[in-house]
């Protein structure tokens, strides 16, 4: 069958010029600007293999290529290539054939045409053919599934050309910080391209006021309060624009044109599934680093999170805290896997800051010394545990996941080690808290072979902190422990 693309000229004689796809290939965005390319003088356009090739030779992949049919025809040179491959063995018969007899008339396309593991990715920004060459079990990939068993009138067309952004932000019992976040992200100019969403989770102030005052804004009230995890899968679930992005009531989009930043990088970074920019602390007045798991106001493409079904915790635990850090680090383990699979970028930090983090005095994470061991910790170790959970639902590649089981590990043993230095009486209670985690998911991979090198690699980056709490850190030592207390 392959074979068959040497005799594309003679099998259509009809045509001039032939675009050829391979059967593994999904088409992910708008191609039609193929047509306008000038191939007259050409035998073909095609995607180059980098490692194959040299500074005097391309040598192309076959599984997206567009043919000058008439060329073929008019130079003969379909004759020449169907008498080659009679006479001469090739590894990769027609594609190595053609790259050989049609050099110097071969014009090279972008990698962005060909996405596949020998593509030269470096400056991609766009993913519109997708080819899982030489992938084993391609069709169980999130993105074909996507096109699997469904009827070909009901596939939405060129879908990443609409880049309406959906804005959803969780409210409870917050009028003054919710009216301080829509002024910062209200601007009815912007209503023909970003649809804002306030979930108000079962508050008890009236939000009527707010409601008048911005048109624009949707607003669900739902009956039970449930957390801020819960109120953003709501808000996610009601709307449906192809991107989203969650913004925290009481925090703000630094300026009006933050939303031309956002609109500029999606529209020339179709490529990524999140795109990422510094925050602001509002508390500390300092810039966030560019791999902070914590980062807010990053933006999400819908379908990525819909492919591998990534939802933000609900348990009672995790709606105390630390949502977004279990949700992002299941996002963020995801691509660590995606980039695994496909060798190419899904997440890209861009530095222009967008979001600003308002400091509330009055917050329960200031008033209540008790909050971290009471609250903050076992939200931690409920999310940790949904996000390993959501990762092994994805079917992640193990030592990605192993990677994220030891973060969220050895995080929780510095937080054990803080409270023993500072002798806190809950310290008992924490140690509880761990060991919910040892138990439901740690326990389960504590004998895998490449377990001790992810748990060994992460306590070395996090070595210095670990110091600086003035102990002798011993993580062995510690799982000893909450093995023999179960």
């Amino acid at each position: 069958m392959i074979l068959m693309r040497a005799a594309l000229s003679k099998l259509f004689p009809q045509y001039d010029t032939v675009l050829s796809l391979d059967v593994d290939t999904i088409i992910n965005e708008n191609i039609s600007d193929l047509w306008n390319l000038d191939i007259s003088e050409y035998y073909l356009a095609a995607v180059k293999e980098p490692c194959k090739s040299t500074n005097n030779f391309i040598s192309i992949n076959m599984g997206v290529a567009l043919i000058n049919l008439k060329k073929m025809r008019d130079d003969h040179k379909d004759d020449e290539i169907i008498k080659t491959l009679n006479e001469k063995e090739y590894n990769y018969p027609e594609q190595d054939c053609i790259s050989e007899l049609c050099q110097g008339a071969i014009l090279e396309l972008n990698p962005e045409y060909n996405i596949n593991n020998w593509a030269d990715l470096e400056q991609v920004k766009h993913r519109k053919i997708h080819h899982f060459a030489a992938v084993k079990d391609w069709q169980d990939n999130p993105l074909v599934k996507r096109y699997s068993n469904i009827p070909f009138t009901n596939i939405k067309r060129n879908q990443h050309f609409n880049f309406k952004l959906d804005v959803i932000i969780p409210a409870y019992n917050d009028v003054k910080g919710l009216e301080r976040t829509l002024n910062s992200v209200y601007y009815p100019e912007h209503s023909d391209w970003v649809r804002i969403t306030v979930v108000n989770d079962c508050s008890t102030e009236s939000y009527k006021e707010i409601e008048k005052k911005y048109p624009y804004v949707n607003f669900i009230t739902l009956t039970k309060n449930g957390g801020p995890g819960r109120a953003r899968n709501k808000g996610r679930k009601y709307t449906n624009n192809p991107y989203i992005m969650f913004v925290d009531c009481g925090d703000i989009i630094y300026s009006k044109w933050s939303f031309y930043e956002i609109f500029d990088t999606i529209v020339n970074y179709t490529m990524l599934d999140m795109y990422q920019w510094p925050w602001i602390n509002g508390e500390w007045y300092t810039i966030s680093a560019d791999n902070s798991v914590c980062t807010p106001g990053l933006v999400y493409k819908r379908e990525f999170l819909d492919d591998y079904n990534i939802w933000y915790c609900e348990e009672p635990a995790g709606s105390y805290s630390n949502e977004d850090i279990g949700f992002n680090h299941t996002c963020k383990a995801v691509i660590k896997h995606m980039e695994l699979y496909d060798k190419s970028k899904h997440l890209q930090f861009f530095e222009t800051p967008i979001y600003k983090m308002i400091y509330d005095k009055n917050s329960l994470t200031h008033k209540d010394n008790s909050y971290m061991i009471v609250k903050q910790i076992p939200g931690l170790v409920t999310n940790a545990i949904h996000c390993i959970k959501q990762c092994e639902a994805a079917q992640l590649d193990e030592e990605v996941i192993l990677e994220e089981l030891n973060t969220f590990f050895v995080e929780l043993y510095k937080n054990y080690l803080n409270c023993q230095k500072k002798k806190t009486p809950l310290l008992e209670e924490h140690f509880k808290t761990i060991q919910k985690f040892y138990n439901e998911v740690y326990k389960k991979y504590e004998n895998e072979p490449r377990n001790e090198f992810y748990q060994s690699m992460v306590c070395g980056f996090r070595m210095k902190e670990l110091l600086k709490l003035n102990v002798r850190p011993n993580i062995r030592r510690f799982i000893n422990s909450l093995r023999e207390n179960i």
